[in-house]
């Protein structure tokens, strides 16, 4: 009997070791690629004036919603390297709208005007990408990973609205600086929990670009292999907001949520 309580006593000793081994198991360099795919509902605008220059620009229009623009997918492609607590990362997101729609009422952009009734046809791109590096903070056993970060990124974004007599475009790219943090929370060996979110510093005439997400991640091999791939859903939204500082403002504004996401990471 005593050698029994002896035995169970060293197993409930030695298993919370053995679980948080299989939990803190990471290689000193670490290279993961991401993929994901995202839907979600739009609203915005994207007013577009002609050199900043008072009335040529209806206010806070088009909007979305009067160019037949109620959702969208989009896609974005991710690389993360991580050097013991030393983390790089980059990305680029791909945010396109190829629709048309009749306009309600009378709309001015880039100094060109459109009736009511005209059917309009739209074509923007609300591409960003960025570069980054942060530290990796992990706590109580590694069971949970804090991961601050800081960014630059950098909006290119396209504008063009054409009518059968009509037809004005305007492009441009612009870059801000953002700050964020991701923080996992390992619920097993193969599944976690992941919260990332973002948002530029407030610098005049720089875009405003917040995110946030949240994921379950499981991964799909119960041992580590040289290629380690993990699939997650979940749940976000995002923010672009660009406004410059001329008499009448190039003024965007793009609202992406919620959004249904899920993806595929491979970590080597």
């Amino acid at each position: 009997m005593k050698v029994r309580i002896s035995v169970l006593a060293v197993v409930l000793l030695v298993w919370p070791l053995c679980a948080q081994d299989a939990l803190t198991t990471h290689k000193p360099l670490e290279f993961t690629l991401k993929g994901t795919f995202n839907w979600g509902a739009v609203d915005g605008f994207m007013q577009t004036p002609a050199g900043g220059e008072p009335g040529t620009s209806s206010n806070r229009r088009p909007t979305f919603d009067e160019l037949n623009i109620d959702d969208v997918a989009f896609y974005d492609a991710g690389l993360k390297i991580q050097w013991h607590q030393l983390g790089f990362l980059g990305g680029y997101q791909f945010i396109r709208f190829d629709e048309s729609g009749v306009l309600s009422q009378p709309l001015i952009s880039r100094g060109v005007s459109f009736a009511a009734g005209d059917r309009v046809k739209t074509k923007d791109d609300f591409d960003w990408y960025h570069v980054g590096a942060g530290w990796k903070f992990s706590l109580f056993g590694e069971r949970l990973e804090l991961f601050p970060k800081v960014e630059g990124a950098v909006l290119d974004f396209s504008y063009k609205l054409s009518s059968p007599s009509e037809s004005v475009s305007r492009s441009y790219a612009k870059a801000c600086l953002r700050l964020g943090v991701e923080g996992t929370y390992h619920l097993s060996q193969r599944l976690s929990l992941n919260l990332d979110g973002a948002a530029s510093v407030p610098i005049s005439n720089t875009p405003q670009i917040a995110t946030v997400m949240a994921t379950v991640n499981y991964k799909l091999l119960r041992k580590r292999a040289a290629l380690d791939p993990t699939v997650f859903v979940g749940l976000g939204a995002e923010w672009i907001d660009y406004e410059d500082n001329q008499k009448l403002a190039n003024h965007i504004r793009l609202e992406l949520g919620p959004c249904v996401t899920a993806g595929l990471s491979l970590s080597f």
